[in-house]
């Protein structure tokens, strides 16, 4: 067996195992009372908020694509985010959305470095938002840290993004890989590698593209909220809006842990034991989490039926007032 295999193997034993746990604490008689008695209305304004934040992420995506110079308006990379849930519905991996909209965007203007490069970014500022707000969360009520499979997964994910700024942000690592990994093919991937970072460095000197996508980032996080909020509305509870407000970004953070196949189990799990943790019924919860779950279905959907339009003729209403990346920066990168 392939280590691909062997990996995706391994993930949906872990995603069968979690969605087993959560649904035996359940019980189908409970989960099947909450989902019948759903309420309309707030499953009307569920759908509605969650539109909102993707807005608001395709938004931010704007602002660092155009640091770069690439074209694509607003409304393309709104549709481009909606492709990107179609296909992490279907793919294996929790990236591959991700790959498939910074190539759509790279089409636009021949310049895929960049267009990943910007979705880098857009999931780099996001990430530290999001940890930002757990941090303050986990200050605020420590009680969190109680529950060691929730510490051991936070702390995970913090590593991971120390990780992440080593690797991306320093150049002395993939130098020195250069240097001992002599074979063909991992020379190549490693050229590749140092362009995509150089593109990325190149972020450094766009500070205020910076600054408002991490506004962008914030303001997610608190549409965020009042999606959980109008979830748990739809089933027939209301949570304290406060301690949602330092729920959700926990939650967001054990989302990101790539232990499962695209997530399930492991979203199924967080809404479960998190919203546990104020008061929400473990019936509630599993419900919120299914209809996260579905509202990520339809998503996909409506991406999957508009993708056709991602390879026609686009208006390019922001061109003119897209921001190229200045020379002097560029030529400072260089001889650094």
């Amino acid at each position: 067996m392939s280590k691909r295999a062997l990996s995706i193997s391994l993930k949906i034993g872990v995603s069968t195992a979690l969605l087993a746990y959560c649904f035996s604490r359940v019980g189908w008689h409970d989960l099947w009372a909450e989902i019948a008695g759903a309420n309309v209305l707030f499953l009307g304004l569920y759908i509605g908020v969650s539109f909102l934040a993707t807005i608001a992420s395709s938004f931010k995506w704007h602002v660092l694509s155009t640091a770069h110079g690439l074209s694509a308006s607003r409304s393309k990379l709104t549709l481009l985010y909606m492709v990107g849930y179609f296909f992490n519905n279907i793919l294996p991996t929790s990236i591959g959305g991700d790959v498939v909209r910074a190539y759509e965007l790279g089409k636009t203007d021949g310049k895929q470095t960049e267009a990943m490069a910007s979705v880098f970014m857009e999931r780099f500022t996001g990430l530290t938002a999001l940890i930002i707000f757990a941090g303050v969360a986990v200050a605020i009520d420590p009680h969190f840290l109680g529950d060691i499979k929730l510490t051991v997964a936070l702390a995970a994910v913090c590593v991971a993004y120390l990780g992440v700024i080593a690797l991306v942000f320093q150049r002395t690592i993939l130098q020195v890989l250069q240097q001992r990994l002599q074979w063909a093919l991992a020379q190549r991937i490693l050229r590749k590698l140092q362009k995509l970072q150089e593109a990325i460095l190149l972020y450094r000197h766009q500070w205020r593209a910076l600054l408002v996508s991490m506004l962008y980032s914030f303001a997610f996080y608190l549409v965020s909220v009042w999606i959980v909020y109008t979830g748990c509305l739809t089933f027939g509870a209301a949570p304290n809006l406060t301690a949602l407000f330092l729920v959700v970004p926990i939650m967001h953070i054990l989302f990101m842990i790539p232990i499962s196949l695209g997530g399930i189990g492991l979203q199924e799990w967080a809404y479960t034991a998190v919203l546990g943790m104020i008061g929400v019924s473990g019936a509630i919860g599993l419900s919120v989490a299914l209809l996260y779950r579905a509202r990520t279905i339809l998503f996909g959907l409506i991406g999957g039926a508009l993708y056709p339009l991602c390879s026609r003729a686009w208006p390019v209403s922001d061109r003119e007032s897209a921001s190229t990346v200045p020379m002097q920066a560029e030529e400072r990168i260089r001889t650094e």
